[in-house]
């Protein structure tokens, strides 16, 4: 287990984490908390207010903290616009996927073709004339700029296309194609869903050298306990045995089995966090 440490200068939040955390609760303020840190540190920008009260952003991965240039981040929500990622803007993580596959050696060849036929028409334009013509040789960045990609199956889509699961999909694919071949030192993926199924779990678990922090309201029977926090009026990370045990593993003066305190929270998270629909007329019934 790794212990990842958020810190915006006036508390901090220490999260246990093997490779996902899964955080659930109704303490919103926590989570924006968590969200806004993470904005902070891996945008590199400081405002007046920071600096004159000598505040920063800081998060540490085993007390060490992690550097920019060597860590890698990526965002996932459920306002995804596959319309504005295709503009390849800085936060783009399409622009980070084809950065990511324009690296890959099968591509030089493709590439250094490229670079001939510049070199070509350079000639072509320098013949007869006064003035020497010369293009660059074409880099990862210069050749992003060329893309104009689009989302298509048999035809083109954008994101009112698609369901709220392939929206979040979509995303942790490109993600996990980058993660195949990326070669930071470690990755953070932040995950704000307001919602989590089986399916989305599993390509999250196909992330490879990442941890991924989600944020969501429900919990599925696939989840891993260890893999949980609970941001409620305190913060609980079922990951940390000693202080669960010390919190319940005796009640009403009965010993319980560590595997007997994990199966009652098992139990209260199922009740308390699994999403079901409401029948409203019934309920409304209720108290009449």
């Amino acid at each position: 287990m790794n212990k990842l440490t958020l810190s915006n200068g006036w508390e901090k939040i220490d999260l246990i984490i093997q490779k996902n955390k899964i955080i659930l609760g109704q303490n919103i303020l926590q989570k924006f908390k968590i969200k806004q840190i993470l904005k902070e540190y891996f945008n590199g920008i400081d405002s007046e207010y920071r600096k004159e009260n000598d505040i920063a952003s800081i998060i540490k991965l085993d007390g060490e903290q992690l550097q920019l240039k060597r860590t890698g981040y990526y965002e996932v929500n459920d306002n995804y616009s596959i319309t504005d990622d295709c503009k390849l803007g800085t936060k783009s993580i399409l622009l980070k996927y084809f950065e990511t596959i324009l690296d890959d050696s099968i591509l030089f060849d493709s590439i250094n073709t490229i670079d001939i036929l510049f070199e070509s028409l350079a000639n072509d334009l320098s013949e007869n004339s006064i003035i020497n013509t010369q293009f660059s040789k074409m880099t990862t960045k210069q050749l992003c700029k060329l893309i104009k990609p689009t989302y298509c199956e048999d035809y083109q889509k954008d994101e009112f296309d698609m369901t709220y699961e392939e929206i979040i999909i979509l995303q942790l694919s490109l993600i996990e194609i980058i993660q195949n071949k990326s070669l930071h030192e470690n990755s953070i993926v932040l995950v704000d869903i307001p919602y989590i199924t089986d399916t989305i779990y599993k390509k999250i678990n196909d992330i490879r050298n990442a941890f991924i922090i989600v944020l969501t309201n429900n919990y599925v029977n696939s989840i891993n306990m260890e893999e949980i926090a609970l941001f409620e009026n305190e913060m609980i990370d079922l990951a940390d045995q000693y202080y669960i045990y010390e919190l319940f593993g005796e009640i009403y003066g009965t010993r319980k089995t560590i595997g007997e305190v994990y199966e009652m929270i098992r139990k209260f998270i199922i009740t308390k966090y699994t999403y079901v629909t409401v029948d409203f007329v019934k309920q409304i019934e209720l108290f009449l």
